[in-house]
Formats: C-alpha cells, sequence, structure tokens
C-alpha cells in the first residue's frame, strides 16, 4: 500500500510539473496583462542580457518593502522610471496609485524585451514624458542645497558625510570645499557622471527654463511618498522643488546614495540626517548604489 501511495504523489508531481511548463510557455507566447506579467518580463529581461540591473532591483526591493511593512496606503510620485516602476505595484499592490515622472520611456522596450509590451505597460501607467528639472535649475539647485549644508557644523557636516563617502581621505577636503564654495567645481562639475547628464541636457534642448517640478511645485496635491531616482545632477532641485509636497508621515525614498559611484543623491541625504523634520527608517549599504528611506515627521 505504501509503495502505491509512493507511485502515486510521484505521478502527480509529474503532471503538476507538465502544468507548470505548459503555464510557462503559454505565458512567454501571450502578451503581459497584469503587474506581476510584466515583472516577470522584466525579470526575464535581466537574466537574459542585463545582470547589471541585479543590485538596483535588489535595492528597490528593499526600499519599497519597507512601506510595505508600514501598510503603505496612497498616492506615489516617482522621478525616473524603470524597473522600480514595474516593481512598485507588485510590491504595495493596489495600496499604491503612482505617478512617473520619465522623458525617455523607450528604455521600457529594452526591459520589457519588445515595443509591443512597453506600449502595453505604458497604456497602464500613469506617465509624464517631460523633464522633471532644466539643467539651469539643477546648477541652482545644487548652489542653493549647498548654501544650506555650508551652515551645518563642520565636525557634523562631516561626520554625516561620511555616511555616504567611500573615499575616506576626500571626507575633510570634501566639507572644506562646502564650506568655502568650490565644492560644484572640485567633485561635480569633473564627475563623468556630470559630463553624460550635460549632454542628455543638451541633447534634449533641456538646458534653459523650467521642467515639471517647479509646476508641480505649485498645484494642491501633496503626495504620500515621492521616490528621487532620476538624473545625476538632478535630483537636488527636485528635492527642493518637492520636499513640501510629501504629507506629514509620508515618504522620501532615495536611490544612489554613494559617492563616488553616483553624484546623484548624496548631498540630499546628507541634509536628511541633519533635519528635524524627517526620520531615517532604512538604509541599504550592501549594494554599490545603496538606497534611504525616511519618513517625514
Amino acid at each position: 500500500m505504501k509503495r502505491i501511495k509512493d507511485n502515486l504523489r510521484k505521478i502527480i508531481v509529474f503532471f503538476k510539473q507538465i502544468k507548470h511548463k505548459f503555464y510557462l510557455w503559454n505565458w512567454l507566447l501571450k502578451s503581459p496583462k497584469n503587474d506581476l506579467d510584466f515583472l516577470g518580463h522584466s525579470l526575464l529581461s535581466i537574466s537574459a542580457r542585463w545582470e547589471g540591473e541585479v543590485e538596483p532591483v535588489l535595492c528597490y526591493i528593499s526600499m519599497f518593502d519597507i512601506l510595505r511593512q508600514n501598510k503603505f496606503e496612497g498616492n506615489l510620485l516617482e522621478l525616473g522610471g524603470g524597473y522600480s516602476t514595474i516593481l512598485i505595484p507588485v510590491l504595495l499592490n493596489k495600496s499604491v496609485q503612482l505617478k512617473s515622472i520619465d522623458i525617455n520611456p523607450d528604455k521600457y522596450k529594452r526591459i520589457l524585451n519588445s515595443s509591443k509590451n512597453a506600449n502595453l505597460f505604458l497604456d497602464r501607467l500613469q506617465i509624464i514624458e517631460k523633464a522633471s528639472v532644466t539643467y539651469e535649475e539643477a546648477i541652482k539647485g545644487l548652489e542653493n542645497h549647498l548654501s544650506d549644508l555650508a551652515k551645518i557644523d563642520f565636525i557634523q557636516l562631516k561626520n554625516s558625510l561620511s555616511n555616504f563617502i567611500s573615499e575616506k581621505e576626500e571626507l575633510i577636503d570634501m566639507t572644506n570645499s562646502i564650506k568655502d564654495n568650490t565644492f560644484l567645481k572640485k567633485y561635480i562639475f569633473g564627475h563623468e557622471n556630470f559630463k553624460q547628464d550635460y549632454d542628455f541636457y543638451s541633447k534634449f534642448n533641456m538646458l534653459e527654463g523650467k521642467g515639471i517640478c517647479s509646476e508641480i511645485a505649485k498645484e494642491k496635491i501633496c503626495f504620500d511618498a515621492i521616490f528621487f531616482d532620476c538624473g545625476e545632477i538632478s535630483s537636488v532641485a527636485e528635492w527642493l522643488f518637492l520636499k513640501d509636497k510629501i504629507k506629514k508621515n509620508g515618504y522620501a525614498i532615495f536611490h544612489d546614495i554613494f559617492y563616488p559611484k553616483s553624484i546623484k543623491n548624496f548631498l540630499v541625504t546628507t541634509y536628511i540626517l541633519n533635519s528635524n523634520d524627517w526620520k531615517v527608517l532604512y538604509v541599504d549599504k550592501v549594494s554599490p548604489q545603496g538606497g534611504l528611506v525616511a519618513q517625514k515627521i
């Protein structure tokens, strides 16, 4: 009797495996229809060709899981779309109303492996296909933010920066350069990521004028969470425009917080550590880019 039961169990497992393979092949051939389908295609893309995206995706999961554990509900504004845009609805389910600012949605053709899949996904997404800020606004934002950081006590500022600077020998000079207003020239303008961003702004004719963030700042709407993950030099200006648009107890989420890997968000997260208005809930110190989640108090 035991042998019969064991054989029957093996037969059931065999047919379950066949059924799974059938569903898998059927899924690969059909058009994606729901959030999980799109996530599956994006992960397939990573496993096949874009393995360099593994670390950022793991960082996204860890950061947005903080919101999930806190039973997040409400509207979330994302600055800079991509894998995170596909992941957020799956992690936070129907509790989130997602809006994404992204001037370059063509990336979804790569992420989702076809123009058809990309168009199907974009039809489901509330996307603003405009520049978040212009180059002019980005530089002004950096100047204003560095002026605010310069007001912080030297030791306190150095200790805060040390959380995000991998080259410790540069730390004192960085702190001094913020104090004497030479930081942009020394550590931003010469960075390779700055050069790439400037070329991007030039290509899309976004050197002067105003981006969408300045318009959003004037609107009555506020957000339960904002994810800052756009351009390398735009994030500081985006923060200055939108930090007051985050509701009390709302969340600010930052990707790319480690220098010199990135120049995107380490200056903002340094400010966060010195602000009484924000409580840091999580810091990803494992991934090369890093991430931080803070709650407005």
